[in-house]
């Protein structure tokens, strides 16, 4: 094989490689759809539940308005497209009757003045919707909208090809770990019980000596502390990635923070088992703690701070609590400041929210919350 047959092959293995990852099919998607029917403008987005998409993937837009953007059934073109599942184009966008307007601040903010958006359907399945502008109004003729279906059609194969391999994937790293859990519930345990059982006969063979049963009881329960981690450990080893993936990294941040700050913090998730949470949703309600853990190191002059993970009434919510001096007042007219507004915004582009309370006793709960 010559250098060129190889550099070939590398190159038909890397497409190949990315046709097996979701997000880069959506790129690519994006990519050749703008480049194809010559669109200024490209952007996907995807089911958040039964009602609603969220934008997730964008192509040379100017600002960043759109990302995140929460769009219901029926709303605007996207959503009315999501709602029949069948092309939909508008040659003026801010003078079409045929769609509702509940976006044209972030249409306006685009400069886009037509739209033509194509549903990404598989089985009967709605993967996603993808829509493209121009900044000029005018006609997109047939070619635009067979560029389109094709396009989708294409997307539709791909992501179900990369969904299937996603799955595969999780299934061998569960599957793995299973069965170290069951390794180590077969060994390790075995062993505990073992051990626990044994000190417990011998103790009560140890006559009146009270240095010896002392020694002894310290032991045992030892023995059943060791047995009670390794019980929650394998409960965790059990748990599909994708559930660990929020717990995972507050817990990395609560660790950072105390690193930074020398203020301990307390971890705990208040759920018998998580939702599997998409990454945009992760990374939202990661970014959201981060924000509640900075703002107590620069502002809080607190001794302690508790972060909770919990579910309930349909939310994953992370609460922070710290014991400091409360939140200083906003400046009049502001939400105070452009982190904490920022991540007001896009938790509730999410379809989620943030709750700040100062309680009577002092300090201050951060809560944010999203769908579950």
């Amino acid at each position: 094989m010559d250098r060129q047959q190889l550099e070939a092959f590398d190159a038909a293995f890397a497409e190949l490689t990315a046709l097996l990852d979701h997000d880069a099919v959506m790129r690519r998607s994006a990519a050749l759809v703008a480049a194809s029917a010559e669109l200024d403008v490209v952007w996907i987005a995807e089911p958040l539940d039964a009602d609603r998409l969220v934008v997730r993937h964008l192509h040379r837009t100017r600002t960043g308005v759109l990302e995140g953007l929460v769009v219901p059934r029926g709303w605007g073109l996207g959503g009315k497209v999501f709602a029949h599942g069948r092309i939909e184009a508008v040659d003026r966008y801010f003078g079409s009757r045929r769609i509702t307007h509940h976006f044209d601040e972030q249409v306006a903010s685009e400069g886009i003045e037509a739209m033509i958006a194509a549903p990404i359907v598989a089985d009967g399945r709605m993967l996603a919707v993808l829509w493209g502008g121009r900044r000029r109004a005018g006609s997109f003729g047939s070619r635009a909208g067979t560029v389109l279906e094709r396009a989708t059609r294409g997307a539709a194969t791909a992501l179900v090809a990369a969904e299937r391999s996603e799955r595969l994937a999780e299934t061998a790293v569960h599957e793995h770990r299973r069965a170290l859990a069951l390794g180590l519930h077969d060994s390790v345990g075995a062993m505990l019980f073992a051990i626990q059982a044994g000190i417990h006969d011998l103790s009560r063979g140890l006559g009146a000596d009270p240095a010896l049963r002392g020694q002894a009881e310290r032991i045992e329960r030892y023995a059943a502390e060791a047995a009670s981690a390794l019980r929650d450990s394998l409960q965790a080893l059990s748990v599909p990635p994708r559930q660990l993936a929020l717990s995972v990294a507050l817990r990395a941040d609560c660790r950072a923070f105390e690193q930074r700050s020398g203020i301990p913090v307390s971890f705990v998730v208040l759920a018998t088992q998580l939702p599997a949470l998409d990454p945009t949703r992760t990374e939202a309600l990661v970014d959201a703690a981060r924000e509640a853990l900075l703002n107590v190191e620069k502002h809080a002059q607190a001794t302690s701070v508790a972060l909770a993970l919990s579910t309930g009434n349909g939310r994953v919510q992370v609460t922070v609590t710290d014991d400091g001096v409360g939140r200083p007042a906003p400046a009049p007219g502001t939400r105070g400041g452009l982190g904490l507004g920022a991540t007001v915004d896009r938790l509730a582009r999410l379809g989620g929210g943030l709750r700040l309370e100062s309680p009577e006793e002092g300090g201050t709960i951060f809560r944010a919350w999203l769908p579950g």
